[in-house]
């Protein structure tokens, strides 16, 4: 009777599969966090808490696409930005709804001269 046994598990195949499909389908849905492509204006402040620029990005993207605007709103290369929320500085790789959870932007850009050391050796 092994022929009964590979017939009973195909309903059963079929029936993962499509709790897989809604579960993915659910769940592409819940990362979209209501609204598709939400995107959020971060106000850069100096040191000095001077207004420097507002970028709008993505808020599926990540520090380093932030850096990357402030980069051509302002000129400061990405690698010569450190930001700045609080006392805490962002990671690269941090994404930017984690780094903003409630869609407050306000960061603090601390511009370090990496570049011109180099240049100057």
């Amino acid at each position: 009777g092994g022929l009964g046994s590979q017939f009973a598990k195909l309903p059963m195949d079929r029936e993962a599969q499509a709790a897989a499909i809604i579960q993915r389908a659910c769940r592409a849905r819940a990362n979209q966090s209501h609204e598709p492509k939400m995107s959020m204006v971060i106000l850069v402040l100096g040191l000095a808490g001077d207004f420097i620029t507002s970028v709008s990005v993505d808020t599926s993207g990540t520090v380093a696409t932030l850096k990357k605007q402030i980069e051509k709103d302002i000129g400061t290369l990405v690698m010569n930005q450190n930001l700045l929320v609080g006392p805490h500085q962002l990671n690269n790789c941090q994404r930017l709804q984690d780094a903003f959870p409630e869609h407050e932007a306000l960061v603090t850009l601390v511009r370090v001269d990496k570049g011109r050391d180099l240049l100057e050796e």
